[in-house]
């Protein structure tokens, strides 16, 4: 999928008129504000791993998220973020998140369809609309997906985020019981990852992509 792809399927739902509903990605005549881009993602080929959720997009599907000062920093294709601090009015974090590190509200997302001139697209009361503005958007990030193979971690590797795959494997059922998470990722790592790929419908691989580090994530919670 590209993001081309993902963008004319945005288009294609937004040319559907839904009308809003929680819990909805746009294939039924309904969809939130993720649903939109939930939707465009199924659209295209895609398939989504998580939650139904802006929080959990916003910490689990990102490959960077960002503060956004102006709108001189979007790109297209990318997810734009309205976000409540802690203590501030509306804020309603869920339960899930009670121990993550960071404790915004990620209450909405958009998709930026284009950068000159602006047109940000969001699902929200009264179906999909239309910023040309970035100035009610707090935070922009480009999705794992479209990232490539950054962060990849293959056989050969060693270090730190190597120890955390090999932990996170363990914890996902997929035992390493020669080495352990000693931080060097070899044939036995190689192997269980291939096997929880294999398990999750992913691109048996065996090397570590952003996609197959999400789906840990999300098994792990």
């Amino acid at each position: 999928m590209t993001i081309d792809e993902f963008l004319t399927n945005v288009r294609r739902i937004q040319a559907a008129d839904p009308r809003y509903r929680l819990g909805r990605d746009g294939s039924d005549g309904y969809c939130d504000c993720i649903g939109l881009v939930i939707g465009a993602i199924r659209r295209s080929g895609g398939q989504w791993r998580g939650i139904h959720g802006t929080n959990w997009t916003a910490r689990n599907a990102m490959h960077d998220l960002n503060p956004l000062r102006g709108a001189g920093q979007l790109q297209r294709g990318e997810l734009v973020f309205r976000a409540h601090e802690p203590g501030a009015k509306g804020y309603a974090l869920p339960s899930r998140y009670a121990s993550s590190a960071d404790r915004r509200d990620y209450y909405h997302v958009g998709v930026v369809m284009q950068t000159n001139p602006l047109r940000i697209l969001h699902c929200s009361s009264g179906g999909v609309k239309a910023d040309t503005s970035a100035s009610r958007w707090q935070f922009h990030g480009m999705l794992t997906i479209f990232a490539g193979r950054i962060g990849l971690m293959q056989i050969g590797d060693s270090g730190d985020a190597v120890k955390g795959l090999q932990s996170a494997l363990m914890a996902a059922g997929f035992p390493l019981p020669l080495h352990g998470a000693d931080g060097d990722f070899g044939a036995e790592t190689e192997q269980a990852l291939r096997q929880f790929q294999q398990k999750s419908g992913l691109d048996a691989s065996g090397a570590a992509d952003a996609e197959t580090l999400a789906a840990l994530r999300l098994l792990n919670g």
